[in-house]
């Protein structure tokens, strides 16, 4: 069979422009009902157009959710004319706002109708209207995610002999449409199996995979990532290796470790030899002299015990490069004399506050005696 396959897909919010909806409301995407106690809703789109006079309508599948005690029931109607009844056209009958309810059930009457996921439509016509019902009797609601319309250009009754076209009748290509279809779908798989290695599409189970494949498995940041942060690794994967070992890098990996933006402080911006190093000393008791050595400074309240701390320091020691020696700073709220105090960081610089002497009051850390 020739690689010819089209379809029709209704997935998306800005597909129901124009239609009529009675009591549906979106999640996204999703179509579900607005007001669960009044049970039902129904929807009605205005026609697809195949562009051709007797046009056979052939499968139709549906993606749904639907909790038990509901239903989704669909409606095909055909028609070679847009009219309707006593309507001249039923496209500007459904976009004006009109009760559709007032023709639905003379329109179900005259239409294929299903609850199926997978159906063939089998009704001729150069335009198709599509209807759905919502019901339900719980207190969740049934969701459609998508409808997709299938046009069959290639069909297995096209390579029989013609006598099985003239005399099977309509009942042969009905009964080769279920191996048709089986088929197709087998096309489709195979069609779409590059989207499989795509980490944009792949399905969240594959990503580890993937991953895998470019050494993503030894970073620790990636191992309990979730299946949106892990594809963000992924496509940043080779900029990220080759900027590991940067400023920017250790900042990116301490990020993803702890989720926390961290300060981070090289001995080269506080050499203590440095001309412009005021208490040398002081620096040195701080920075140390390694000019192997960065220093991480993060707030106090990013791990919430010492196990958790650890933890990050021994996953951190994994990615940063072999020869540096990387010292995580805790940074507390507060002036510390003598210590890593960062004005702007950990401590600002207040108004001065006069403090009364009574029963009622402490003097504090902050308070100052005298003139």
């Amino acid at each position: 069979m020739r690689n010819v396959y089209r379809r029709y897909v209704i997935s998306k919010r800005e597909c129901y422009i124009g239609a009529h909806l009675d009591n549906i409301a979106f999640s996204g995407d999703v179509l579900m009902l607005e007001d669960i106690s009044r049970q039902r809703g129904r929807v009605l789109l205005t026609s697809i157009d195949s562009r051709a006079h007797d046009f056979n309508w052939g499968r139709i599948t549906v993606d749904t959710q639907i909790p038990s005690d509901s239903y989704i029931k669909i409606i095909a109607y055909t028609s070679d004319e847009k009219n309707f009844g006593d309507i001249d056209d039923l496209d500007s009958y459904i976009t004006s706002g009109e009760d559709v309810n007032k023709i639905w059930d003379e329109l179900t009457q005259l239409s294929k109708v299903t609850a199926a996921d997978d159906f063939y439509v089998n009704r001729s016509g150069r335009y198709l209207w599509l209807g759905y019902e919502l019901m339900t009797m719980q207190s969740q609601s049934p969701r459609l995610e998508a409808l997709t319309v299938h046009f069959e250009s290639d069909h297995m009754i096209d390579y029989l002999p013609a006598i099985y076209r003239e005399r099977g009748g309509d009942f042969t290509r009905r009964f080769l449409s279920i191996f048709n279809s089986m088929f197709m779908d087998l096309e489709q798989r195979i069609y779409t199996l590059g989207r499989l290695f795509d980490y944009e599409s792949a399905p969240p189970e594959l990503l580890a995979m993937l991953a895998e494949w470019i050494a993503l498995d030894d970073d620790p940041s990636a191992a309990d990532a979730d299946p949106k942060t892990l594809r963000e690794y992924i496509h940043t994967a080779f900029y990220d290796a080759a900027t590991l070992a940067s400023p920017e890098g250790i900042k990116r990996t301490v990020k993803r470790l702890c989720g926390a933006e961290p300060l981070l402080i090289e001995q080269s911006d506080v050499d203590p030899n440095s001309p412009e190093c005021r208490n040398p000393a002081l620096y040195t008791k701080l920075y140390g002299t390694n000019p192997y050595r960065f220093f991480i400074l993060l707030d106090e309240n990013v791990f919430a015990t010492r196990a958790k701390l650890d933890d990050f320091i021994q996953k951190l020691s994994e990615l940063v490069p072999a020869h540096t020696e990387p010292q995580v700073v805790l940074l507390k709220q507060a002036i510390q004399l003598d210590y890593h105090t960062y004005l702007g960081i950990n401590s600002i610089v207040g108004d001065f506050t006069a403090m009364t002497v009574d029963d009622n009051s402490a003097i504090n850390y902050n308070s100052m005696l005298g003139g």
